[in-house]
C-alpha cells in the first residue's frame, strides 16, 4: 500500500487537511462503514505511514480479518477512499478558485435553462472579475470563455448592445494562444538548448512574428513575453534593463507562478553577462514583494542563495536585515541551522572569522554536503587568522571526501578542487616567509583558477592569490 495513489495523495495532506478530509467522509460514509474504518487507521499513522504498518497484510488482518475475504474488501474499501479524497482534493481546488466556480455556475445555469438568470449572472461575474484585475495568462482564457458562453448562448442576439462579432472573440483566444505559447517558449529556452532544430526555430520565429502585430503588442503579458524571449533566443541583453523596467511595473497582472518564473528568466539575463549587482536588484525586488515567499515559508536554498548574492558584491547591511527579516520565514525544522550558516557567510564577508568559526560550530549538520561546505568555509577562517588548524583540517576534509559514499559526485568535485586550491596558496603563502616565492607559479595558478568551472568560493581563492602577487 505505501506507493499507492491513496497513500501518496494522503501524505500530501497537512494534519489540518486530514481532519477535514474526516468531516468530508462523514457526510459520505457511516461511522461503522470500512471506509470510516480504514480513514481512522491511516489517520493514527499519517504522514509517515511506517513500513510495518502499511503493509497490505498487515492493514488486511487488522480491519477485515473477521471477514470472509479481507483481500477483496480492502480493495473495496481503497478504491471508494481514493474516489472521496479524489473528490475532496477537486473541492479543496474549488475553493481557490473563485473563477473556475463562476464558469461552472453559469454552465449550470445554462444547461437548466435558467435564460434570464444566466445573462444576469454572467453580467455580475463580468463586473466582479474587472474589480478584482485577477492576475495571470490564464485569465485572458477566461475572459475569452466568458464572451464565448454569451455569444453561444441559445437566447443570445448579435443585435445585443453587447454582442461580440465571432472575429473579435476569435482574436480575444488568439491573445491567450500568443501569450500562453510565449511563456513555454521562454521555459524551455532557458533550460534546454530548444533552438537546435530547425523547426522548432521556425515555430518561435512564427510566434514572434504574430506577436509583434499590433493587436497582439497591447496586451502587456505578449509584449513582455515577446521581449523577454528574443533576448534569451539571441542571447544579446543589452536591453533587458527597459524590459524588467516595463515587468517591475506591471508584476501584479502575473500570478504567483509567472512571478516565479519571469524572475527566472530575468535571472538567465544577469548570470549570462555575470551581472550580479543586477541580479542582486533582482532578488532584491523579489523580496520587497514577498515573490520568494512559497505558501508563507521561504525554502532553505532561496534563502542561502539571496545570502550568498548580497556576500558576493558586498551589501553587507541589506543582508543581514535580509537575514533578521526572512529567517522568520524558515520551515521550523531548518531555521535554526539556515540562519547560522548565513550569518557565518557575513561573517566571513565582514572579516569577522571568530564570529564565523563560533556561528559554524553551532550547526547540527546532518546533510553532508552542508558538512562539507562548513569545512570549507572553516578552511576560509584558519586560513584569514593564519591558525595552526588549517593543516589539521585540509587533511581531515580530504578524508572526510575520501570515505564519505553519500555526497554526490558533482557536489564532491566543487568541495575538492577548493581544498586543493586553498593548499596550494597556503603553501605559497608560507614561502613567502622564506622569500621562496615563485612569481611564474603564482600567475600559474591565478591561470588556471580563472578557467575553472564549478568551484567552490572561487573569487575568494581568487582574492587570495592576487594578495600574494601584490607582496
Amino acid at each position: 500500500m505505501k506507493n499507492s495513489k491513496l497513500v501518496v495523495i494522503l501524505k500530501s495532506l497537512s494534519e489540518a487537511e486530514m481532519k477535514e478530509f474526516g468531516k468530508f467522509l462523514k457526510s459520505i460514509y457511516t461511522e461503522n462503514s470500512s471506509e470510516q474504518k480504514l480513514y481512522t487507521y491511516l489517520k493514527k499513522i499519517h504522514p509517515l505511514f511506517p513500513d510495518e504498518k502499511i503493509n497490505k497484510a498487515y492493514v488486511e488482518k487488522k480491519l477485515f480479518g473477521k471477514v470472509n475475504d479481507p483481500q477483496r474488501r480492502l480493495f473495496d474499501t481503497k478504491y471508494k477512499l481514493l474516489k472521496a479524497l479524489k473528490d475532496f482534493i477537486i473541492k479543496k481546488q474549488l475553493e481557490k478558485n473563485q473563477t473556475t466556480r463562476d464558469v461552472l455556475f453559469l454552465e449550470a445555469l445554462k444547461t437548466r435553462r435558467l435564460d434570464g438568470l444566466f445573462f444576469q449572472e454572467i453580467e455580475d461575474v463580468e463586473k466582479k472579475w474587472k474589480e478584482d484585475k485577477i492576475p495571470g495568462i490564464e485569465h485572458l482564457y477566461e475572459k475569452n470563455k466568458l464572451k464565448t458562453m454569451y455569444a453561444t448562448h441559445p437566447k443570445y442576439t448579435i443585435l445585443d448592445s453587447k454582442a461580440m462579432t465571432p472575429t473579435e472573440i476569435m482574436e480575444a483566444l488568439d491573445k491567450y494562444y500568443i501569450a500562453k505559447k510565449l511563456y513555454l517558449i521562454l521555459g524551455l529556452l532557458i533550460n534546454q538548448d530548444f533552438t537546435k532544430n530547425q523547426g522548432e526555430k521556425y515555430f518561435i520565429e512564427e510566434v514572434l512574428k504574430y506577436a509583434s502585430l499590433p493587436i497582439f503588442q497591447e496586451v502587456p503579458q505578449i509584449k513582455l513575453f515577446r521581449n523577454l524571449t528574443i533576448i534569451i533566443q539571441s542571447k544579446n541583453v543589452e536591453n533587458y534593463k527597459d524590459v524588467w523596467e516595463i515587468f517591475s511595473k506591471q508584476f501584479l497582472s502575473y500570478n504567483k507562478d509567472e512571478q516565479d518564473d519571469i524572475i527566472t528568466f530575468f535571472g538567465w539575463c544577469c548570470s549570462h553577462i555575470g551581472a550580479y549587482q543586477e541580479l542582486f536588484e533582482i532578488k532584491k525586488f523579489a523580496a520587497k514583494n514577498k515573490m520568494i515567499l512559497e505558501d508563507g515559508y521561504i525554502t532553505t536554498g532561496e534563502f542561502v542563495n539571496i545570502v550568498n548574492l548580497g556576500c558576493k558584491i558586498n551589501e553587507v547591511e541589506w543582508t543581514n536585515n535580509f537575514i533578521k527579516e526572512y529567517g522568520q520565514y524558515l520551515k521550523q525544522k531548518e531555521k535554526e541551522n539556515a540562519i547560522l550558516f548565513c550569518e557565518a557567510t557575513l561573517a566571513i564577508t565582514q572579516k569577522e572569522f571568530e564570529v564565523a568559526l563560533s556561528k559554524l560550530a553551532k550547526i547540527e549538520a546532518d546533510n553532508v554536503f552542508l558538512k562539507a561546505q562548513i569545512k570549507c568555509m572553516r578552511l576560509q577562517c584558519y586560513y584569514e587568522l593564519n591558525e595552526n588548524p588549517f593543516g589539521h583540517l585540509i587533511n581531515s576534509t580530504k578524508i572526510f571526501l575520501k570515505r564519505e559514499k553519500n555526497i554526490a559526485k558533482d557536489k564532491k568535485e566543487i568541495v575538492a578542487k577548493f581544498v586543493s586550491y586553498i593548499e596550494k596558496i597556503e603553501k605559497i603563502r608560507r614561502n613567502i616567509s622564506y622569500r621562496k616565492i615563485d612569481k611564474q607559479k603564482v600567475k600559474d595558478l591565478q591561470e588556471e583558477l580563472k578557467k575553472e568551472q564549478n568551484i567552490m568560493f572561487e573569487n575568494w581563492l581568487i582574492q587570495k592569490i592576487e594578495e600574494i602577487n601584490i607582496k
